[in-house]
């Protein structure tokens, strides 16, 4: 038997369209996508140094992706910042911080069942924790003395708070993510960011080909995240035909 290896029969080149909202959108092409069937062959003394900066780097931006996406697919309400009064807690101790920060998150949650939330942990200058996030349907939020809007239960068992209602969705969640760098704050279980249960994902398709001029290029993928308000007409055109299957694949 003769086997004729083709590496165009191995590795192909893909294309995926990401829905986050039915407005915001990501295509993905992926330029060499091992086919099923051809499954690396791996040996068994291989060893990952998952310290190093290659890994680290892929972590990061995978962790990047992952919040941007849950920020872009469920519709949050404010942008929100919290810190921790020093007579409510040890405002330098990461897991204290987080661990009060999240008993008042599940009270929240017991109470408004539609509650939703992402939130990221950042450091001071001076060492203490702060708090930055996304959330909806949060109850008793009132105007407070500096004319911020603050929540109740937040006022009374961690100390400053403030509530922003996000006025450009895109910006917004595009900003969260600024927050991750190498730098970025990690807890005891290596979380970057805590969220609520059953977040919505983002919808993938496939496609045999998609025209498109991309934000972003490696040597693995280009990608173009767009929002469909912003296109001309002949890319809204072009991107209605996808969608209907005039160009359709899969």
């Amino acid at each position: 038997m003769k086997f004729l290896y083709n590496k165009q029969n191995v590795y192909s080149t893909r294309f995926f369209l990401y829905n986050y909202n039915g407005s915001d959108y990501r295509i993905v092409k992926v330029k060499s996508c091992r086919n099923s069937g051809f499954e690396e062959i791996k040996k068994n003394n291989t060893f990952i140094d998952l310290n190093s900066d290659e890994v680290k780097r892929c972590s990061l931006s995978r962790t990047k992706r992952n919040l941007r996406e849950i920020a872009l697919c469920n519709n949050f309400e404010y942008f929100c910042t919290f810190t921790i009064n020093s007579n409510m807690g040890d405002r330098y101790n990461l897991d204290i911080c987080q661990n009060k920060l999240k008993k008042i998150l599940h009270k929240i949650k017991r109470v408004e069942k539609n509650f939703s939330y992402v939130i990221i942990t950042e450091k001071h200058k001076d060492g203490a924790f702060h708090f930055h996030g996304l959330v909806k349907n949060i109850p008793d939020l009132y105007t407070n003395e500096n004319g911020y809007l603050s929540s109740t239960i937040f006022s009374n068992e961690l100390g400053f708070n403030s509530f922003s209602k996000i006025k450009d969705y895109t910006k917004c969640c595009n900003y969260i993510t600024k927050y991750i760098t190498k730098d970025c704050i990690k807890n005891s279980h290596n979380q970057i960011y805590i969220c609520s249960r059953g977040l919505k994902k983002s919808t993938r398709e496939e496609f045999s080909y998609i025209e498109f001029s991309p934000s972003f290029s490696n040597d693995y993928c280009d990608l173009k995240d767009f929002n469909i308000n912003n296109l001309t007409s002949n890319e809204l055109l072009y991107f209605i035909n996808l969608k209907e299957g005039k160009k359709r694949f899969i």
